[in-house]
């Protein structure tokens, strides 16, 4: 499952298995961060290595707020391969998020490292790619009427998750 693979016969193979992600909320924990392109004057690299650290820091942060995790604790980043981060991104955001979560929690947290993992054979990769693909599809692409916009329209309401006025650096939490 990936979103920019998605094709018109696929449809109701990628609504179920978001509806599989709906019906099983109770035991997952999903949180995205998005960004409109036209706030930012960034390449798309530093672009996405900020969201990363910022995800990974309000997430952590929130889930240490809820009770759901105790610090200290050492974080693992899982990423899709095909994202590509070079060895020089990755250990700036180890870096960052370790100070960051270091800053908030302790001296006792951090970012231990990032793993790269082949999405296609990662459920929890496939599922995060297809809604943040949805996200960033109805943040930065206006009325359009295809495949995806209907799916990136239907992750939106089955999952219940908020959009409107996200015009900046924004936590979204989808459970």
């Amino acid at each position: 499952f990936h979103f920019s693979e998605m094709r018109n016969n696929q449809l109701d193979l990628y609504k179920g298995l978001i509806d599989l992600v709906a019906n099983n909320r109770e035991f997952i924990s999903i949180r995205a961060i998005a960004t409109q392109r036209r706030n930012t004057a960034r390449n798309i690299e530093d672009v996405v290595k900020h969201l990363y650290q910022l995800l990974i820091t309000r997430g952590f942060d929130f889930e240490v707020d809820s009770g759901r995790v105790t610090a200290p604790r050492n974080i693992t980043l899982t990423v899709d391969k095909a994202e590509g981060l070079d060895p020089i991104a990755k250990a700036e955001i180890v870096r960052d998020i370790s100070q960051n979560v270091q800053h908030l929690h302790g001296a006792n947290n951090q970012l231990s490292k990032i793993s790269e993992v082949d999405s296609k054979t990662n459920g929890a990769i496939q599922v995060a790619d297809l809604i943040s693909g949805s996200l960033n599809r109805l943040i930065n692409l206006e009325n359009q009427n295809g495949v995806k916009d209907e799916f990136a329209r239907y992750v939106v309401d089955t999952l219940n998750i908020n959009i409107e006025g996200n015009d900046s650096f924004e936590l979204i939490n989808i459970t």
